[in-house]
């Protein structure tokens, strides 16, 4: 038996080999995104295992990227946080929400950064993986506690400055009172000065005419009858 007839196919992968080559492209490309990002980025798959991370979210955690592949989203967060962040990640992988702000993530060696996450569903390798960009607040946190202690300083002296104020204002209340009383018994002062005034030119008007009549009467009295009752009248005039 000779073989005397071949019976062959052959397809056309063109376009398989072109949706492949653009898929590569697309990652190298995406690859390269990753790695010149200005933030972390972790991609994992919907059960949160890390399946990607860029240089910068290493540089973030301390963690190798042969240590975090493997790792899930809640082996980075303290464990108050796991909770929200939990939540955060099922509301992304839902649709119902993009970002988790004001969280913390832990580093290797244990101590903790705060971050703003945001996270979305995108297609990586051919599958539907979620994407989570970690932001370093650090220096926003920093920046937000110096302006709290300032505002907080500020505050403060308002409230010295609005005591010293009313202070202030209480003692020259205190002394414009004083001075209303001194200025009312100088003006008190001043009347009966005047009125002492008056009455001595009174009294010395009074006198003077007084005299007069004195000395008048006391002429009358040498030309009348000493037994006369004139004369006792005018005696008594002399007496009073």
């Amino acid at each position: 038996g000779a073989a005397f007839r071949m019976i062959g196919s052959c397809t056309d992968i063109t376009e398989r080999k072109r949706a492949e080559e653009t898929l590569k492209a697309s990652e190298e490309k995406y690859r390269a995104l990753l790695d010149n990002a200005v933030d972390g980025i972790a991609i994992s798959d919907t059960d949160g295992t890390f399946l990607e991370v860029n240089r910068k979210i290493e540089e973030l955690l301390g963690f190798g990227r042969d240590e975090l592949l493997g790792m899930k989203f809640t082996d980075i967060h303290p464990k108050e946080e796991l909770d929200r962040v939990r939540e955060a990640f099922r509301a992304v992988a839902e649709g119902r929400s993009h970002s988790c702000n004001d969280t913390r993530v832990l580093r290797k060696d244990g101590t903790s950064v705060p971050v703003d996450i945001t996270g979305t569903v995108i297609e990586y390798a051919g599958k539907t993986v979620m994407q989570g960009i970690f932001r370093d607040v650090t220096e926003r946190k920093r920046a937000e506690e110096a302006l709290r202690k300032f505002y907080d300083e500020l505050e403060l002296r308002v409230r010295e400055r609005t005591v010293q104020l009313s202070e202030a204002y209480e003692s020259l209340r205190r002394e414009m009172e004083e001075r209303k009383r001194a200025e009312e018994a100088l003006r008190q002062s001043q009347k009966m000065e005047a009125i002492g005034t008056l009455a001595g030119g009174i009294a010395h008007d009074f006198n003077n005419i007084l005299a007069g009549i004195m000395g008048f009467t006391e002429m009358v009295l040498d030309n009348t009858d000493p037994a006369g009752p004139e004369h006792r009248r005018l005696e008594l005039v002399l007496k009073g």
